[in-house]
């Protein structure tokens, strides 16, 4: 059972004894202070409009009748008062049932403060201001509200715009692509398309549902977070004093700001004549005015569903030079796109001779989707919009250019280039790809004998100064000497041309895609070789920390102390440079009591890769703690300080915040490559760390002794001569542990 249901049961429950009570006594008669209350109810009841509980919901039925039962018992004792109260509460809180914004229609949308101050969101041709809003609906700032076949809506104000979040006056600066006009001049399905809701309650909201009776919210993308690698939504919220927007997105109600929004319905007669000729195409491919090799169909994108279009109508097709038919052309509908109407004019001829055309599509041949079809196949449009007169304009060269010429801009590190090492190569291209092979592997070549060394993928990783870049990342870093290549076969990656239909299957007709090419490095190999066995581990030798597979070289960071940090990742979330002459990116392997110890130079502390948790951080302590080093081969090494299968120290760019945390010792993420830095003195660390060692486990270190044989013994007793060897002795009373 529902959570309304069952507390409008109980509200019928109370009343019933209510009314058995009133059937049993007689003495506290107090009709007048009944029938007040319940016409107090009721004025509730009848309020209606966006927000407000439907005539048809269950919370308007059950509340009904609580007030019509209250009304039946001439005498009703005060209890009646106390049981209209309870189920006015929980008819203010319903959320259910709902009255939702209606497509055609107008509204202001005024924003609600705690404080009781009101602000009318009012568009210019400039942007959404705020304005105290003093109860009168007002036509000159009303949006038409759009219905979309996802369940959202769209608002387009008296200046032909569209509303989207308003980030704040000045913008915020963690969000890319955020407005700070709260207007679109096109509609744009990511930022136009808004979330309408009920105001709900959580941590941040300072009110109580009943409180909030007849409150929405405007729920929409606000813009691109590129810290956490993905677009950010939020609320439109404002301050409570009006005098900007928020930075914010949650769910704020309280002394200073707030998201609650009530929607004033403004009547048609009210919103005064709008011209009928506003459906517009949101997009066009290929783009008007464009240059195009020939030209056969053309796609126009449209908010909403369109519900109608003139099939039969001939659209003439003019060569804009002679002022000729050169063919002609007719309207379609073709599909669903992203949740918006693709259109298709589709020439009856090809046209494949160079010149410029014309298309002039008349008024009124495409409508959106608040026609009404009559049963007898008349319609009613007089809610409906339709599109204006346009023109298109193709100018047509006639010559084919093949499809594979969506070449790249740049490529890094550069072909054909002498590198140390290789792990991941970054492709920038003019338009974004709209399609990469992610699934088959493209082999890399040793060059010397034509044997595949490891895998690559392409990877669409960002924007590069407006400029797309796609990666080839390879599986496992190569450092050993030798020339390589590797070849991306024809057609792995798109331009943005092409076009998805909802089946999956793609239009690439007016797309262009990669050719075959070929990239060739000559792998030098680090200048100082890596690490390639435990035994060439030194307790007086500082090491950097790289992972083998190009995810980042890990260091002590002030601003983030107590955790291991990452940094020149190929993710961009820590692709800041990192500085490995810096005792902060150096690291003590510490061989003690046949233990060893991960200790970070600058930090002074050591490595605790913490249990498995759902992205924990490893994380550095003063304590030390001994660690378990895996040799996977290759001059690669894992490492775990609890030894659970997913306890093993994983890089993780792709989380935010948690750049190094745990998974298991197969995983690429876990593979750490080691090289020495013989040119940092950290003699002192070591015997810093050594000390800390020591005083945990009760043993003394020394380098080397050679005490009188009475005084050395091994820990089972026996009398030890001469220079001692490497292990654990007591001598002179003391535990003793010789390097």
């Amino acid at each position: 059972m529902r959570k309304s249901t069952y507390l409008f049961s109980m509200i019928a429950a109370a009343l019933l004894s209510v009314s058995t009570a009133t059937a049993r006594t007689s003495e506290d008669k107090a009709p007048a202070a009944v029938l007040e209350r319940a016409n107090q109810a009721e004025e509730v009841l009848n309020l209606r409009g966006v927000g407000y509980p439907t005539t048809e919901s269950e919370a308007y039925t059950t509340f009904a009748a609580v007030i019509a039962e209250a009304r039946a018992y001439e005498n009703a004792t005060t209890d009646y008062v106390a049981a209209l109260e309870t189920a006015e509460t929980a008819y203010k809180s319903a959320t259910e049932g709902i009255q939702m914004p209606e497509a055609g229609k107008y509204y202001n949308l005024v924003m609600m403060t705690q404080t009781g101050a009101q602000w009318l969101l009012s568009p210019s041709a400039e942007d959404v201001s705020l304005v105290a809003f003093d109860g009168t609906p007002s036509a000159a700032t009303a949006f038409e509200c759009r219905a979309n076949a996802d369940g959202t809506y769209s608002f387009l104000s008296p200046q032909n715009k569209w509303f989207r979040n308003h980030s704040k006056y000045a913008g915020v600066s963690w969000l890319s692509g955020c407005s700070v006009t709260g207007l679109d001049d096109t509609y744009n399905e990511l930022y136009c398309n808004i979330t309408v809701a009920r105001m709900g309650k959580d941590d941040k909201t300072d009110a109580e549902l009943d409180e909030l009776f007849g409150y929405m919210t405007l729920f929409s993308c606000r813009g691109y977070d590129s810290g956490k690698s993905s677009y950010l939504s939020g609320y439109t919220i404002i301050k409570n004093d009006g005098s900007d927007y928020d930075g914010a997105g949650n769910l704020y109600y309280n002394a200073s700001v707030t998201v609650a929004v009530r929607f004033v319905e403004v009547v048609p007669e009210d919103a005064g004549e709008t011209a009928k000729n506003t459906f517009v195409y949101t997009e066009v491919s290929p783009e008007n005015n464009s240059t195009v090799e020939t030209l056969s169909k053309i796609r126009m994108t449209y908010p909403v569903l369109s519900e109608s279009v003139d099939y039969e109508q001939s659209i003439a097709v003019i060569n804009t030079a002679t002022g000729e038919t050169v063919t002609q052309g007719t309207l379609n509908w073709e599909d669903y796109w992203g949740g918006s109407t693709v259109i298709t004019f589709t020439l009856d001829t090809a046209i494949t001779a160079a010149g410029t055309y014309s298309i002039t599509v008349p008024e009124g041949l495409i409508y959106d989707d608040q026609i009404i079809w009559n049963d007898d196949d008349t319609m009613d449009d007089s809610a409906a919009t339709y599109n204006p007169e346009f023109t298109l304009t193709y100018t047509v060269t006639g010559t084919a250019t093949p499809k594979n010429t969506f070449n790249y801009l740049s490529v890094s590190p550069e072909n054909n280039s002498e590198v140390e090492t290789l792990s991941v190569i970054r492709l920038t291209y003019s338009a974004r790809s709209e399609s990469i092979e992610y699934y088959e592997p493209i082999e890399v070549i040793n060059t010397a004998t034509s044997e595949k060394v490891t895998d690559a993928n392409l990877y669409w990783e960002d924007y590069d100064g407006g400029s797309p870049v796609v990666t080839l990342t390879l599986d496992a870093e190569i450092i050993t000497p030798g020339t390589y290549s590797i070849t991306v076969p024809e057609g792995y990656i798109y331009d943005n041309q092409i076009i998805w239909n909802d089946d999956d299957t793609y239009d690439d007709s007016n797309a262009t895609y990669n050719p075959e090419f070929t990239l060739t490095y000559t792998v030098t190999g680090p200048a100082v070789p890596p690490v390639a066995s435990l035994d060439e581990f030194s307790n007086t030798i500082a090491y950097t920390i790289k992972n083998a597979n190009g995810l980042g070289t890990i260091y002590y960071d002030e601003a983030h102390s107590g955790m291991m940090w990452l940094g020149a990742s190929s993710n961009y979330n820590f692709s800041q440079d990192v500085d490995l002459t810096s005792k902060n990116a150096n690291w003590l392997v510490i061989l003690f009591n046949e233990q060893y110890y991960l200790y970070n130079a600058g930090a002074g502390q050591f490595v605790k890769v913490n249990a498995f948790a759902g992205s924990v951080n490893t994380s550095l302590q003063d304590e030390p703690i001994a660690i378990t080093i895996q040799a996977l081969g290759d001059y690669k090494f894992a490492f775990s300080t609890s030894g659970g299968t997913k306890d093993w120290m994983c890089a993780s760019p792709q989380i935010s915040g948690k750049p190094v945390c745990q998974w298991t010792v197969d995983d690429g993420g876990c593979a750490w490559r080691l090289t020495p830095n013989a040119e940092l003195d950290v003699t002192a660390e070591s015997a810093a760390a050594i000390e800390k060692i020591a005083k945990k486990t009760g043993i003394r270190s020394i380098t080397s002794a050679t005490p009188a044989a009475s005084q050395a013994f091994t820990l089972d007793g026996r009398t030890v001569a001469g220079k001692l060897q490497r292990g654990l002795y007591i001598v002179n009373g003391q535990k003793v542990y010789v390097k």
